[in-house]
């Protein structure tokens, strides 16, 4: 039965927001230039901790600036990937 009303549902859904309320936009801004080295050992420690925060099995990233990719990484838990077989 919710079928049929799923749309009006996500459009009443997604239009509930508190008084006062603005959505973030990046729109015309510019983006800070990543730092190859400081950066990327943050990200690479921010994954692996929300990896195992999260108990992901696997998670895949990659950036790209100025249309180069500046990092990528991936990782994943060899016990877990053999058990989804």
């Amino acid at each position: 039965m919710l079928e049929k009303r799923e749309g009006q549902i996500d459009l009443v859904l997604d239009h509930l927001q508190p008084r006062g309320f603005e959505r973030e936009t990046f729109a015309g801004q510019t983006a800070h230039p990543l730092d190859r080295g400081a950066d990327r050992r943050a990200w690479g420690g921010f994954i692996e901790a929300a990896q195992q925060r999260l108990g992901v099995p696997g998670v895949a990233l990659g950036l790209v600036q100025d249309g180069k990719v500046v990092f990528a990484a991936g990782s994943a838990c060899a016990s877990s990937a053999a058990s989804s077989r």
